[in-house]
């Protein structure tokens, strides 16, 4: 099993990678914002990357699969080795069948079911984010849909 840890502040990630236990940071530009409004977005995520020392999988902006596609081409210019995060929104699965096709890792996120889990791997994700605490915060079993998933996958091979 891999751990990601979901932040942009530079010290949590500093403290939690020396301990060796993550493979790497999920973030995103709200998250960016929280921690420092001005900063620039790609010196924070190269900055990300080098603490980190692998893997940062980074959230587009745009909802549409074009605006997608054309931000996750530059992540990838400022880093080959970025995992695209893309929305769980039919967009989103567009563009990551796009992405995928061009070689381009993605994570999908605000995955809250395990029918949305299915139709992130069927276009093709490469990672997907499950919103277990979120599912939890609604009343649901995070835990139970995480299940689900991993039965299905498990079936499905």
């Amino acid at each position: 099993m891999e751990l990601y840890l979901d932040t942009a502040n530079l010290e949590q990630i500093k403290e939690v990678a020396e301990l060796g236990i993550i493979r790497g940071v999920t973030t995103n530009p709200s998250l960016l914002a929280k921690e420092d409004p001005s900063v620039d977005f790609k010196q924070r995520i190269l900055e990300i990357h080098r603490l980190v020392g692998g893997h940062v999988s980074v959230e587009v902006i745009s909802t549409d699969k074009d605006g997608m596609i054309r931000e996750a081409e530059q992540i990838i210019e400022w880093f080959p080795e970025a995992t695209i995060k893309i929305p769980m929104i039919p967009q989103g699965l567009a563009a990551v069948k796009e992405l995928t096709k061009r070689g381009i890792p993605t994570n999908v996120t605000l995955i809250f079911s395990a029918t949305q889990a299915i139709a992130a791997q069927n276009a093709g994700a490469s990672y997907i984010s499950i919103f277990l605490g979120r599912l939890d915060d609604i009343a649901y079993d995070g835990i139970a849909i995480l299940n689900d998933i991993c039965e299905i996958w498990d079936v499905q091979g």
